[in-house]
């Protein structure tokens, strides 16, 4: 009989598997509470196997999982950014010059989510 209580070095650590998945999940479903958690799951499973005697595995987890959080929070600030300059545009201008701006915008996030779309579903290589 094998004892299961001790870990042995090939075991995945669990703060680097939540981390990968909430940075998917960031992607998918929930940005910015996705992208949080898979950040400080992420560090915090960084810090563990670092300080880990038995060395478990999930190294790479935590890294794709914080670098999925990040790269989701640094697109949550770029397109909030965006919008709050359209708005700040669209309130200088008036009338016929709001609607183009909007069309345009709703566009540009059109198209940014079909690019998306190609690089994550169609298996498109970078």
């Amino acid at each position: 009989m094998t004892d299961h209580s001790t870990p042995s070095s090939n075991d995945t650590h669990p703060l680097a598997l939540l981390s990968l998945i909430c940075g998917v999940l960031a992607w998918v479903a929930f940005p910015i509470l996705g992208s949080l958690v898979a950040i400080v799951a992420g560090h915090a499973a960084l810090g563990q196997i670092r300080r880990s005697a038995a060395q478990p595995s999930g190294t790479n987890l935590a890294r794709a999982g914080l670098i999925l959080g990040w790269l989701q929070i640094g697109l949550i600030v770029i397109v909030a950014a965006f919008w709050i300059g359209l708005a700040l545009l669209a309130g200088a201008l008036g009338g016929l010059a709001i609607v183009v701006l909007v069309v345009l915008g709703v566009a540009l996030a059109a198209g940014l989510l079909g690019l998306l779309a190609m690089f994550f579903v169609g298996g498109v290589g970078l």
